[in-house]
């Protein structure tokens, strides 16, 4: 699993890093930021279509 996916639920990334080690799950090391904020810009792109749609429907 992409930590970008993962970073959806917290607001920070050390939030998520403490998440990942309580698990046991070894990431490879790659820059964080590369993951964590795709994630959030996800998040904010989907939140984005979600009140683009409401719009289109309710006028």
């Amino acid at each position: 699993m992409k930590i970008s996916f993962l970073s959806i639920g917290f607001n920070r990334i050390k939030e998520v890093e403490d998440a990942i080690e309580q698990v046991g799950v070894k990431v490879l090391e790659i820059p964080r930021e590369a993951s964590f904020l795709p994630g959030k810009i996800f998040l904010d792109y989907q939140r984005n279509q979600v009140e683009w749609h409401k719009t289109q429907l309710h006028g």
